[in-house]
C-alpha cells in the first residue's frame, strides 16, 4: 500500500508544475506578429526613430536662407537734440553665399539625413534577428520540455504497472527503486528548461517592447522544416549588396564625406555681403533760428571678406582624410557581407543534411529499439534497467532533433539577416 502512495504522490507533484503548454500552443502569438509590434514599442528603436528626426531638422534649417544684418549709426548726439552737426546712417546687409556653398551644404544634410534612415533599418533588422533568435530557442526549449513530457508520462504508466506487479510478487522492489529515480531525474531535468524558457520570455518581451506583467504564449512553429534547396550563392550575394542597410549606410558615409570635401574647397570663397540703406547728414544751423541744412543719401555697398592666410587648410585636409576612411570601411563592410552570405549559405546546407539524417536514421532506429524493449520488458525477457537505458537514448535523439531543428531556424534567420531580409 505505502508503495502505491509513494507513486500517486509524485504523479501529483509533477501534474502541478508547469508544462511545455505553458508557454507554447498553437493558438499563441506568432513570431512575424512579435516583429511587426516590435517596430512600434522597441525603445531602442524609437530613440532612433528620434535621430531621424533630428537630421531632418537639420536638413530643414540648412535650407533656410542666411538673416539680414540691420545696421544703425548715429553720429553728433542723440536723434533731434540741438542744431549741430550730425551723421545719421541705416543700412540693411544680406549675406550672400556664393560659389555653391548652400548647395553644398543641403546636400551634406540631406545625405545626412538618409544615413540616419539607413541606421534606423539596420537598428530595426538587427533587433529583428535578435528577437526571431530568441524565439527559436524558447520554441526550441518548450519542445525539449514537451520531450521530457512525454518521457516522464510513459516511465509513470510503467511505474503504475510496476507497483501492481511488485504487490503481486512478480517484480522486486528494486526495479521499483530504479523506476523511481528515473522519474525523479527526469522530472529534475526539467526545471533548468523551465528557468531557460522564462528568461527567454522575458528578453523577448523586452524586445517587444511588452511590458513584463503582460502574459505571452508563444505560438508553436516548426523549427525543423527545411526547405526544396538554397538559391544559389551568387545570387544572395549581388541581393546583399543591393539591399543591407549597413553597406548602404556605408556607401552614404561615402557620400557624405564626398560633399564634405566639396564643402571644405567652397569655405576658401570669399564671404559677400549686400548694403542697401540711407544716410542722412546735417551741418550746423547758419544763424539762431534757422534749421540746419541736411541731404538724405541712397546707399548701396558690398562687403568682400578675403580669404589671404585662412584658405581652410586644415578643414580640407580633414575632410579628405574623412573621405579615405569612409571609403575603406566601406570596403571593408562588403568584405564582411559577402562572407557572411557565403558561411551563412554553408550553414544552412550543413544544418538541413544533418536534420535529414536525424529524421531519416536516429530517431526512427531509436523509437524502434525503444518499442522493442519495452515489448520485452512486459515479456519479462529485458531488466527495468535495460528499459531505462533504451528510453534515456529515445530523449537524447528527441533533444538531438530538436536541437538540429533549432540549428536550421537559426541558419535560415542568419541567411535573412545576410541578404538584408
Amino acid at each position: 500500500m505505502w508503495i502505491l502512495l509513494v507513486f500517486l504522490f509524485t504523479v501529483c507533484v509533477s501534474a502541478d508544475a508547469q508544462t511545455a503548454a505553458s508557454y507554447v500552443s498553437p493558438s499563441g502569438t506568432p513570431i512575424d506578429a512579435l516583429v511587426a509590434g516590435m517596430k512600434s514599442r522597441n525603445l531602442a528603436l524609437k530613440a532612433a526613430q528620434q535621430r531621424l528626426l533630428q537630421a531632418e531638422g537639420r536638413l530643414r534649417q540648412s535650407s533656410l536662407w542666411l538673416n539680414p544684418v540691420v545696421e544703425v549709426d548715429n553720429k553728433g548726439g542723440p536723434f533731434g537734440a540741438g542744431n549741430g552737426p550730425r551723421e545719421m546712417e541705416l543700412a540693411v546687409v544680406q549675406p550672400v553665399e556664393i560659389g555653391g556653398k548652400r548647395a553644398a551644404r543641403i546636400s551634406v544634410t540631406q545625405a545626412a539625413r538618409e544615413l540616419a534612415r539607413l541606421e534606423v533599418t539596420e537598428l530595426e533588422r538587427r533587433l529583428a534577428v535578435e528577437l526571431r533568435l530568441k524565439a527559436g530557442e524558447a520554441l526550441a526549449a518548450a519542445a525539449r520540455l514537451r520531450a521530457l513530457e512525454e518521457a516522464v508520462d510513459l516511465q509513470q504508466q510503467t511505474q503504475k504497472a510496476m507497483v501492481l506487479r511488485v504487490s503481486a510478487g512478480d517484480a522486486s522492489r528494486f526495479e521499483l527503486a530504479l523506476g523511481e529515480a528515473e522519474t525523479a531525474r527526469l522530472n529534475a531535468e526539467r526545471e533548468p528548461l523551465l528557468s531557460q524558457i522564462e528568461g527567454l520570455l522575458a528578453e523577448i518581451k523586452t524586445l517587444a517592447g511588452m511590458p513584463q506583467t503582460e502574459a505571452l504564449l508563444l505560438r508553436d512553429q516548426d523549427l525543423m522544416a527545411t526547405a526544396a534547396g538554397v538559391p544559389q550563392e551568387a545570387v544572395l550575394v549581388d541581393k546583399a549588396l543591393a539591399t543591407r542597410a549597413d553597406l548602404l549606410a556605408a556607401r552614404m558615409r561615402v557620400t557624405i564625406a564626398q560633399s564634405g570635401v566639396r564643402f571644405a574647397d567652397l569655405a576658401a570663397f570669399p564671404e559677400l555681403g549686400l548694403l542697401v540703406g540711407f544716410k542722412q547728414e546735417r551741418g550746423a544751423a547758419e544763424a539762431p533760428g534757422l534749421k540746419p541744412a541736411s541731404d538724405w543719401l541712397f546707399r548701396v555697398g558690398v562687403s568682400v571678406g578675403l580669404p589671404i592666410f585662412n584658405r581652410n587648410q586644415g578643414g580640407k585636409q580633414e575632410a579628405a582624410a574623412l573621405l579615405a576612411e569612409a571609403r575603406l570601411a566601406a570596403d571593408l563592410v562588403e568584405q564582411t557581407v559577402r562572407r557572411e552570405v557565403r558561411l551563412a549559405v554553408r550553414r544552412l546546407e550543413l544544418a538541413h543534411n544533418a536534420l535529414r539524417l536525424i529524421r531519416g536514421s536516429l530517431l526512427p532506429q531509436t523509437e524502434s529499439a525503444t518499442r522493442i524493449a519495452r515489448t520485452g520488458y512486459e515479456l519479462g525477457e529485458l531488466s527495468m534497467q535495460q528499459l531505462i537505458i533504451e528510453q534515456r537514448r529515445l530523449v537524447d535523439a528527441r533533444s538531438t532533433l530538436v536541437q538540429a531543428g533549432l540549428e536550421a531556424y537559426r541558419a535560415r534567420v542568419e541567411l535573412s539577416r545576410a541578404i538584408g531580409e
